[in-house]
């Protein structure tokens, strides 16, 4: 019984990592390890929020664009999930008066549920149109994540730009929809301690502290 995660480690992990995960599962020693390191719960965290299922993602097939990188996470997303929730969980520091939060019917929930999903974040290393890298996409049998999975990247992967080695830096999601007369996409961003939700314009150039997000085609 030493062994068994008491309630009141279970509320300290959860607090330390902002999950809702079910840590009973874990052992005394290793929840306190999170506790004292949090850092190193974060992919253990996914671990249990997919229910003990480990997701390998890879970037086989894929053509890395010349002087671009690719990265690749797997994030615990929610199709259905309120759009205003989603976008308090990705963007604490979201402005209350900016439009992300009234774009809600542009992207209604969808049935699938929740899963883990394997996104492939890319970085063109350059500046790069919205329909351009979105064309690279496609020639690569990839298809853009939607907003709600972006806004997963925020909430469960706040040490991202620490990763990747770019501070500030953003994701986009590419599913396009029509925003006041214009074609419109998602963002979450990250600057030093904060982070945010935003919509950009598809036709924008964007610089090279953007990453793309793709998801590879259902077969």
């Amino acid at each position: 019984m030493e062994n068994m995660v008491s309630l009141k480690q279970s509320h300290e992990v959860m607090a330390k990592l902002g999950t809702k995960a079910d840590w009973s599962r874990v052992s005394s020693g290793v929840a306190q390890a999170i506790i004292e390191n949090p850092n190193i719960g974060e992919e253990f965290t996914r671990y249990l929020l997919n229910l003990g299922s480990v997701v390998v993602v890879t970037t086989d097939g894929i053509e890395i664009p010349e002087s671009g990188r690719i990265h690749v996470v797997a994030v615990p997303v929610n199709e259905s999930r309120d759009w205003i929730k989603a976008v308090k969980a990705a963007g604490p520091n979201t402005d209350k008066g900016w439009d992300i939060w009234r774009m809600g019917d542009q992207y209604p929930p969808s049935k699938t549920g929740s899963g883990l999903k394997k996104v492939l974040l890319v970085n063109f290393g350059k500046y790069m149109n919205g329909r351009a890298a979105a064309l690279w996409g496609k020639s690569q049998k990839l298809v853009p994540i939607t907003p709600r999975t972006g806004f997963a990247i925020g909430e469960h992967c706040p040490n991202l730009p620490k990763d990747l080695g770019m501070d500030p830096m953003g994701v986009i999601s590419l599913k396009e929809c029509s925003f006041q007369g214009r074609p419109n996409v998602t963002d979450v961003w990250f600057d030093r301690s904060e982070r945010g939700a935003g919509h950009l314009w598809l036709d924008d150039e964007f610089s090279d502290g953007y990453w793309f997000g793709f998801v590879r085609k259902s077969k």
